[in-house]
């Protein structure tokens, strides 16, 4: 049954891997090797509202604030509502600043939750398109231009950017920069495919009649970005990804920092798949999101625990065994022969289907820098995604399965 089950995850693995990169390669025309200079009139220019709630950012909000207003887009078209959640460090100080500036509305209200103080900006926005900006998050000058230009498409609803990691510094941020770029290859082909599920929070814009369409923000597990992209694709409002619009997040610097936040929303794409899957999972109406990409993302999750398990636990059984040996023979060592023999290569399926996979993971981020304009460098970052991230990662894989299924909260930071 154990062999089944390995076989199986390890072919669905497989089949999601060379079906994401046929996509890319089928559709590989539609991205630009340069990144195109968009040039909009600005009389066809959407006037846009950035909401950004605020908690606690007295570092990092000011830079925020200031990539947006240094946005190349008209001045006229663009305002910025901070929405301040009831912080209780120097936040309100540091926003003192801009109380008179002519594009900033400042909004202060009780601590409630993210999910409230968008809602609570919502009532103030009054942009054609709207949209969040996190507030350890900055974008570059032409990003918003993108974004509009996505929305030239009458049927498009939202627009999400590609997201990078910003001022990395620890091995921990260059290996999530490694694994952000594979996002912007998944985000790119799910777009493609209709089938995104995340509005993440840096920099995704919506029509502002999708609020009236789908209703505002929700808790949603702490996840609000995911749950309320998924009442648009019950709504089947088009969702699209403009990958030349980039903006950069400032990513966990400790494994206790990115623990908590990958295991928040682990569990909240786990509950929110509890409270949707009967709207989506294998539903006809929802296509590939339906039948594929929602199921096999679930999947994903509990196969990398099964893997990350079994690995921890045949290595552990491998050195204990190996221990045993030299106790029973004094500890006595063989030299090691360095001596390479074809003959002597594991040529099981588990184990070619594995390097396959490995092989694909390295073309999905070759896809995914090319998306991103660039270049190839084996880094410590590559090198830690590749050989180690796995078995951390299952950590907080397993603690955010258990907490969903016990719906024990995760903490927020």
């Amino acid at each position: 049954m154990s062999e089944m089950v390995v076989y199986a995850l390890l072919y669905l693995s497989l089949f999601f891997e060379v079906f994401v990169l046929l996509v890319f390669l089928e559709r590989r025309h539609e991205i630009s090797l340069t990144k195109k200079k968009v040039a909009l009139p600005k009389n066809q220019l959407p006037f846009a509202t950035v909401m950004i709630p605020v908690f606690n950012e007295e570092k990092t909000v000011v830079k925020t604030i200031s990539s947006l207003l240094n946005l190349a887009y008209p001045k006229d078209k663009l305002e910025i509502l901070v929405i301040d959640d009831g912080s209780t460090d120097n936040t309100q100080r540091v926003l003192a600043q801009y109380k008179n500036h002519p594009q900033i509305r400042l909004l202060s209200k009780k601590n409630g939750g993210k999910f409230t103080a968008l809602n609570y900006g919502l009532q103030y926005a009054k942009g054609d398109i709207i949209g969040c900006l996190d507030a350890d998050s900055y974008v570059e000058q032409d990003a918003l231009l993108h974004i509009a230009a996505g929305f030239e498409d009458k049927e498009t609803m939202a627009v999400i950017p590609a997201i990078k990691i910003g001022n990395a510094e620890t091995i921990l941020q260059h290996t999530q920069a490694v694994e952000y770029t594979l996002s912007i290859f998944i985000r790119k082909v799910f777009s493609w495919l209709g089938s995104v599920f995340v509005t993440p929070g840096p920099f995704s814009f919506f029509r502002k009649e999708v609020y009236e369409l789908v209703g505002p923000y929700r808790h949603a597990h702490n996840t609000e970005d995911l749950e309320i992209c998924l009442r648009m694709q019950e709504k089947h409002l088009k969702i699209v990804n403009a990958h030349d619009a980039v903006v950069y997040t400032i990513s966990p610097r400790t494994l206790k920092t990115l623990y908590k936040q990958r295991v928040r929303w682990i569990y909240g794409f786990l509950r929110n798949m509890k409270d949707y899957y009967r709207s989506f999972f294998f539903r006809s109406q929802h296509g590939n999101l339906g039948f594929f990409i929602l199921p096999i993302s679930t999947i994903s999750i509990y196969s990398a625990i099964y893997f990350g398990i079994s690995l921890v636990i045949n290595t552990a059984i491998k050195v204990w065994t190996r221990v045993g040996e030299y106790v029973a023979t004094g500890f006595y060592f063989n030299i090691p022969s360095f001596d390479f023999n074809w003959f002597y290569i594991n040529t099981s399926t588990p184990v070619i289907i594995g390097f396959a996979m490995i092989a694909l993971v390295f073309c999905m981020l070759l896809a995914g820098l090319t998306i991103a304009k660039e270049k190839f460098r084996i880094s410590r970052g590559l090198l830690f995604y590749t050989f180690v991230y796995g078995f951390i990662a299952t950590y907080w894989l397993l603690s955010a399965s258990i907490k969903a299924l016990l719906a024990k909260k995760p903490a927020w930071r």
